[in-house]
């Protein structure tokens, strides 16, 4: 019987991508690990640390199916090249999605072994699988496939499974090869939807650090050299201490030079004082939380008298001349002759 009879692929709807962080997700699953360990899976899944979608992305664009370009790197991707990376056997069948198979020994993984998978037009419910198997596909979800359609199981997910069972094996680099160039084919097609038609990220990482290793380089050279990631502080610059005085010295050298790029009538020593006037408030107030608010000084007090008096003389001074300016005005429009009143309006 076809196992393609079970149910359509075709209706499967909208995929959500899901990525492994790193191989520590497997520590809730410690009880599959003999099996990963047997089908040489485990060491390829241990492999998973982290990824960078922005390294996936030339990856897809650049691949052809046989070669890629990632920033100022270019190698060649195939099945020897993936195994080498992955670890990962290149016996068994070489089959992928759009292959048929015809064998039923998989039928061992449902909780019924007599039950009639024909019922099932749109994927097999994980429900109906063994506890063990359902564990064990969803880390095919997470490491190999990459998707979120958690709910049901497929005809390449049983062809997968099929790997832990005797007889069974699949060419696993041949699958993901086939599945590297189908993800550049769908990227290609819908560049707008570069990011949701992404996958394999931790894959891609895998492959670009094996490259690298080669050729004597790390992956956060790479990344900084290609502008992926800023190169970090040192320790030293970062942890730079300014002291309140220089800070402050700064601050009002900003403000003065903001005060002239304005041209504005109001003498810059002003804002100085002003500036001396808040510094002072804010030691007044963490002095006041310490010491219980202890009454001033008398020569803190004739300091701030003495800069009042200052500062009352400034606007004096900048009145005066306010009203200076405004007589200049008014004696030039008193001294223009009726003729140029008339050649000034148009008249």
């Amino acid at each position: 019987m076809k196992v393609r009879k079970f149910y359509r692929t075709e209706a499967m709807g909208l995929i959500f991508r899901t990525e492994p962080v790193g191989a520590k997700y497997m520590e809730a699953y410690p009880q599959l690990k003999e099996m990963l360990q047997k089908a040489r899976l485990l060491n390829f899944i241990e492999k998973f640390d982290g990824y960078h979608k922005e390294i996936t992305k030339p990856f897809a664009r650049s691949f052809n199916g046989t070669e890629v370009e990632i920033g100022d790197i270019k190698f060649v991707v195939t099945k020897s090249y993936i195994a080498e990376a992955t670890e990962l056997p290149r016996l068994g069948e070489r089959w992928f999605k759009n292959k048929e198979f015809h064998s039923e020994s998989w039928k061992v993984i449902l909780r019924n072994l007599g039950m009639d998978v024909t019922m099932f037009r749109k994927g097999i419910l994980i429900s109906t699988l063994k506890n063990k198997w359902r564990s064990m596909l969803l880390i095919l979800h997470k490491f190999i496939t990459y998707e979120g359609r958690f709910r049901c199981m497929y005809v390449y997910h049983i062809r997968l499974l099929m790997n832990f069972l005797e007889n069974g094996n699949i060419n696993l680099p041949f699958f993901l090869l086939n599945s590297l160039r189908r993800m550049d084919s769908n990227v290609k097609k819908k560049m707008e939807f570069i990011y949701t038609t992404m996958y394999h990220h931790g894959l891609v990482k895998i492959l670009v650090e094996f490259h690298l290793k080669r050729i004597g380089d790390s992956w956060e050279n790479f990344l900084i050299r290609n502008y992926f990631q800023e190169a970090l502080e040192s320790p030293e610059e970062g942890n730079i201490r300014r002291s309140k005085r220089k800070k402050t010295s700064m601050t009002i050298q900003s403000k003065l030079e903001s005060s002239t790029q304005k041209n504005d009538e109001e003498p810059v020593f002003e804002i100085e004082i002003r500036e001396k006037i808040k510094q002072k408030g804010k030691i007044k107030k963490k002095a006041g939380g310490i010491t219980g608010n202890k009454p001033e000084s008398s020569l803190q007090k004739y300091d701030e008298k003495l800069i009042s008096e200052k500062l009352t003389k400034i606007r004096k001074e900048i009145k005066r001349k306010e009203k200076i300016g405004k007589e200049k005005r008014g004696k030039k429009e008193d001294n223009i002759s009726p003729l140029q009143l008339r050649r000034s309006s148009g008249l």
